[in-house]
């Protein structure tokens, strides 16, 4: 049995003795060999090692004994010098720090993060931003890695740190790894999804990838943007190219691309082809013309040519994330005519 397989027994184990001590506990993120817990008591890790020792299988608390000198798991996260079991008391921002996987079977490091300031962080969830710049917390390679020292001298690592290449800019929001079901808000403007597994393997990653673009764009951990995201068709459908999710399928095309280029096109290109089909949409509760003098002259040489590419976006598909991000409603009520 690969050892991958026994570690996901063991995690399964784990989660189940926890909810079964620990009533309203949340489990917010799962790996392959651990699991991220929270909930309002402490974990007294003596009665976890009792439970585990009475309900595990035999096998497991031999080898344990034997081998690991009877610690059956490990507090992982921590800041630098804490010496508590876990962090209860201590402040710990620990940002998307494990592998992912790909289709072809090779692992793909995610940007680790080392400790940064909390208030920072929350101010930036606060203010919705979402991407943050990681230059400054990154960890440079796998040796700065928690056994990294274990790992940079085992021959069939080494493919791993010629190839940890972690992005310049870090987002904030869910990876959207497992499928959005519903939204738990936590009554401050925030909150946390709830998520199902995907069916397979190729639904998990087109779903990833295609709304990988938007969640670095949109604050989606966000209430209000939240429950417009899964207000939308998040179901997929083929297309020539493959599998999309419904809505991006008719979207104005925002392909992946690096965090700099992506923001860039979103402000020069995106957000006003979506703003063509708003304005599709409503055209007689505004002042096209004093839209197109006020926004749009620079990109139509007409006013023709402007009635023109509005008469191109009826009927089509307009994103909602926009429409909340820009503030269109708003920032349009002083082109509205008195009709």
């Amino acid at each position: 049995m690969q050892y991958t397989a026994i570690a996901k027994y063991q995690v399964n184990f784990l989660m189940d003795l926890l909810d079964n001590l620990y009533s309203n506990n949340l489990i917010p993120s799962v790996t392959t060999d651990g699991f991220i817990w929270a909930g309002n008591q402490p974990l007294n890790k003596d009665k976890i090692i009792e439970s585990i020792r009475k309900h595990a299988p035999r096998q497991w608390v031999n080898v344990n004994d034997k081998y690991f000198n009877g610690q059956f798991f490990e507090f992982k996260s921590k800041v630098d010098g804490d010496t508590k079991d876990f962090s209860k008391d201590t402040v710990l921002v620990n940002l998307r720090t494990r592998f992912n996987f790909t289709l072809d079977g090779r692992i793909r490091a995610l940007a680790g993060i080392k400790n940064v300031s909390i208030e920072s962080i929350y101010h930036d969830l606060l203010n919705d931003v979402v991407t943050i710049k990681t230059d400054q917390h990154r960890l440079t390679n796998l040796s700065d890695m928690k056994y990294g020292v274990d790992m940079k001298h085992r021959v069939d690592n080494k493919h791993l740190m010629s190839e940890w290449d972690q992005p310049e800019y870090q987002s904030l929001t869910f990876d959207f790894t497992s499928k959005p079901v519903s939204f738990h808000d936590n009554g401050d403007g925030l909150g946390y999804y709830n998520m199902e597994p995907f069916q397979t393997v190729e639904e998990a990653e087109t779903f990833k990838n295609n709304i990988k673009p938007y969640s670095e764009l949109f604050p989606l951990f966000n209430s209000e943007f939240a429950y417009a995201f899964l207000a939308l068709d998040n179901h997929l459908v083929h297309t020539r190219s493959g599998y999309k999710i419904a809505w991006v399928k008719e979207d104005v095309p925002l392909k992946d691309r690096k965090y700099l280029d992506l923001l860039i096109y979103y402000q020069n290109t995106y957000k006003w082809k979506v703003l063509l089909r708003y304005l599709a949409k409503y055209e007689k509760k505004y002042d096209l013309k004093a839209i197109y003098n006020d926004v749009f002259s620079n990109q139509y040489s007409t006013f023709s040519g402007f009635k023109q590419a509005i008469n191109r976006s009826k009927n089509k598909f307009i994103n909602p994330l926009v429409v909340l991000k820009e503030n269109w409603p708003e920032k349009l009520r002083k082109y509205e005519t008195r009709c």
